[in-house]
Formats: structure tokens, C-alpha cells, sequence
């Protein structure tokens, strides 16, 4: 036995390990891939709450049932979806979970069947359903700051066209794709494990932005970069809002078009699909504004930051 297991890979012994998680072993769910998406709409099991609120260290995570006008909103917002997204969710989304109290706006995770072919599951905070996209974001920009300084405030237009959902959605559709078609070298490290094929160093949208998974090139690291985190997660805010102006001064001459984004290159994949989309398909306003009381100190314009600009071919080409 000892020897058996000495020969075993390391792909093979996590796929080992993976199977015995109920969370992410398909066998654990109903996958039915020709139910239309908005059929995918679920109570969470039991055995994903209990995961998710490991994963946060909080206890107050329970299922969610949206209203029929939340489920209409929900099946419109799929529909704007690239097609190209709807036709990867048909395939390998395994269903959709609203669960109160989530610590963020969603999340996407990878769940393997017995051969190591990945699916997903796509968990949602019912509040975006609930709330308009600007005020969503808003909320999002400003919990990656302590208050030190109440004077200073950050404020996000989206519009007011759509809910904070919408958001939601377009972000983890392009994790699930990222998980498949490798946008980014990988989503999280899990994936050189089970990878059909050989994982590249970079990709046209990391090279020369990404040092690594989480490490920026040289020339676009920005002081604090380490401390960016939000929704009070990984013991969260680390940053003064006071130090806000000057933080973000500096992701204007970064190619990444949001903070968020700046984390690593899979959030930044994630948020430079969702904020090109919503712009230039959707043509909906995406801005971040500064303000000391009153006055507006400092006005960014994301999608028209040069070194983002300079990105657009390759999200062109894609969609």
C-alpha cells in the first residue's frame, strides 16, 4: 500500500482528496445540463452552507428564495449575457444559489465529476437583487477603506438601469469561463491539477501586466497593493480612506480597471470582461468619483485609462 501510494501523482491525489468534499464532487448534486438556467435557480444544500461559512468563518449563511419578480429579473439578466457565456453556462453550470448574508457579491466554484471534467456552481448575495448597481458598487469601493477620515467619500455611477446583480453576474460568468478556456493561466491553483492540458506561464491578457497570479508587473505595483481587500473579508479594510486619493491616482496608470481587479490576474480577467462589457455592449456609465465633503477631488473613468484602452483588441477579439 505504501508503495501504491508513493506513485501516486500529485493530480491524482488531489482528485482523491476533491472527491471526498462534497462540495465540489458532482455526485453530491441534481445536474441536469438540458434545464434552462433560470430552472438552475436552487435552495442551497445544507453541504455548501456548511462549506461557505467555513470558507468565511461566519455562521449566519442560509438559503435564499427569490420572488418571482426576482426570478424574472434573473432570467432577463442571464439573457444579456455573451452567447458565448450562456452557451458555456449550458453546458457546465450545475445551478445557482442565493444565500443570505454572503460576505461579497458572488462566487463561482469549480466542482469535478469522476474524471476530473469541471463544472460549476455560481452563489449569489440575494441584496444585489435588491439594490441599484451604483449604489452596489459603491458599497463594494468603500468597504475596501477604514473610515479614518469621514469627510473623504467614494461614490460609484453605473447608471441606473440596472441592479447590482447584473454586476454579479457578468463577473462570475467570466470566472467560469476563465476556468475553462483559460483566459488567465489559471482561476486558483487547484486548476494545474486537473488542467486537460498544459498550463501556460501567461496568456495576451497577462503578459506583461502579471508578474505572477497576484503580483503585478514592476511598472504597474502600486504602494499598498498587498492591503487591497473588500467586504471586511481576510480581516478586512487594511486601508485609510484618506490614503484613497493618492491609491487611486495610481490605478490610473495601471492597466487594471478597478481595484478589485489589481487583486490578481483572475479578478482582473473577471473585471475587464464585466466593465468593457457593461460600457461598450450594454453602454451603460462607469465611474469613480472622490470627494473631500462637498467637492469632488478626483473623477476616474476606468475603461479610458490608456494602459486599459490598450487591452481592448484582446477583449475584442473574444467578443
Amino acid at each position: 500500500m505504501l508503495t501504491l501510494l508513493s506513485c501516486a501523482t500529485p493530480e491524482k491525489r488531489f482528485l482523491d482528496t476533491t472527491a471526498k468534499i462534497p462540495s465540489k464532487n458532482l455526485r453530491s448534486y441534481k445536474f441536469d445540463s438540458a434545464a434552462p438556467l433560470i430552472a438552475r435557480v436552487k435552495p442551497a444544500p445544507e453541504f455548501l452552507l456548511n462549506a461557505l461559512r467555513r470558507m468565511d468563518l461566519v455562521d449566519g449563511y442560509s438559503s435564499y428564495a427569490p420572488t418571482p419578480e426576482e426570478l424574472a429579473l434573473i432570467e432577463k439578466y442571464l439573457t444579456l449575457l455573451p452567447k458565448s457565456h450562456q452557451e458555456l453556462l449550458k453546458s457546465r453550470l450545475i445551478a445557482i444559489y442565493f444565500v443570505n448574508n454572503f460576505m461579497g457579491s458572488g462566487l463561482t466554484d469549480y466542482v469535478l465529476d469522476e474524471r476530473g471534467d469541471l463544472f460549476a456552481i455560481m452563489v449569489f448575495n440575494p441584496d444585489s437583487l435588491k439594490t441599484d448597481i451604483s449604489t452596489w458598487m459603491t458599497i463594494r469601493e468603500n468597504s475596501c477603506f477604514i473610515k479614518d477620515d469621514p469627510s473623504v467619500r467614494i461614490k460609484v455611477n453605473c447608471g441606473t438601469q440596472y441592479q447590482g446583480f447584473l454586476y454579479a453576474l457578468l463577473h462570475e460568468s467570466a470566472h467560469l469561463v476563465d476556468y475553462v478556456d483559460h483566459r488567465t493561466p489559471y482561476v486558483e491553483k487547484d486548476m494545474t491539477y486537473i488542467a486537460k492540458t498544459a498550463v501556460p506561464s501567461s496568456t495576451a491578457l497577462t503578459r506583461s501586466v502579471w508578474k505572477d497570479f497576484s503580483t503585478p508587473a514592476p511598472q504597474f505595483e502600486f504602494e499598498q497593493h498587498k492591503n487591497i481587500v473588500f467586504y471586511g473579508l481576510q480581516g478586512g479594510p487594511r486601508i485609510k480612506i484618506s490614503d484613497a486619493h493618492k491609491i487611486y491616482q495610481r490605478l490610473a496608470e495601471t492597466p487594471f480597471p478597478s481595484l478589485y481587479g489589481s487583486q490578481n490576474w483572475a479578478e482582473d480577467f473577471a473585471e475587464l470582461f464585466t466593465w468593457h462589457y457593461f460600457a461598450n455592449t450594454l453602454g451603460q456609465p462607469y465611474e469613480i468619483d472622490l470627494f473631500h465633503g462637498q467637492d469632488r477631488t478626483l473623477q476616474l473613468k476606468p475603461m479610458t485609462f490608456p494602459h486599459v484602452v490598450e487591452r481592448n483588441e484582446v477583449l475584442r477579439q473574444w467578443y
